[in-house]
């Protein structure tokens, strides 16, 4: 499971882009998500984490693209069978007292088992001590929230999605949790309502 740590209130931002990537193993759906953060300064010891669903997902790839020297990133694997999430952890590694560059950005692989896209996730920030400084959710780059199952139309389906996970808190899947206040209530659904029947392209806004 997840974190269940109270939400607090955001600062840091992730914002991620998803990609559906072409498959290299047969049965299993090759995706990758982009992150850029904004909105904290990192000194040494200081990091974040990013929270992989282990309902969701699987196999998350191994970093292949160094950021720049700035950071040092690992990840875990999530575990059905504990059952425990996985995670993508990015901690800096400048000399006391220098911040770390956040001009690039953070990209990872992973096996998507869930339905639809790919949608936000759960992330922390900690300092030196591993001590939780936020605890918050990523953000789509497109900015469309209250497309909560990601097929980028605002319908019936996403009042369905947010209604089964409706007074969770925190909710088993962030995207429910449209405002990002850590609660699934009616203040999502309000959101949804304001966009009801909007739909999305890849790169546009709502038309």
């Amino acid at each position: 499971m997840l974190l269940a740590l109270p939400y607090t209130t955001r600062a840091t931002t992730i914002e991620y882009e998803v990609k559906d990537l072409p498959d290299t193993t047969s049965g299993e759906d090759l995706w990758q998500y982009t992150y850029r953060v904004s909105n904290y300064i990192f000194t040494a010891g200081h990091g974040f984490t990013i929270y992989f669903d282990q309902t969701r997902y699987k196999n998350i790839g191994a970093p292949t693209v160094h950021v720049n020297e700035d950071w040092d990133i690992m990840v875990w694997q999530p575990d059905i069978a504990i059952p425990d999430f996985g995670a993508y952890d990015v901690l800096a590694v400048t000399s006391e007292g220098d911040s770390a560059s956040l001009a690039d950005a953070f990209t990872v692989s992973f096996v998507w088992t869930g339905n639809g896209t790919p949608g936000p996730q759960q992330f922390e920030i900690y300092d030196s001590n591993f001590n939780t400084l936020e605890l918050a959710q990523t953000v789509s780059a497109l900015m469309n929230p209250w497309d909560v199952n990601g097929d980028n139309t605002v319908n019936i389906l996403d009042l369905v999605f947010v209604g089964r996970q409706f007074g969770a808190t925190p909710p088993d899947n962030p995207a429910a949790d449209v405002n990002g206040d850590g609660t699934v209530d009616i203040l999502d659904i309000v959101l949804i309502g304001q966009h009801f029947g909007e739909s999305y392209d890849s790169t546009a806004g709502a038309r």
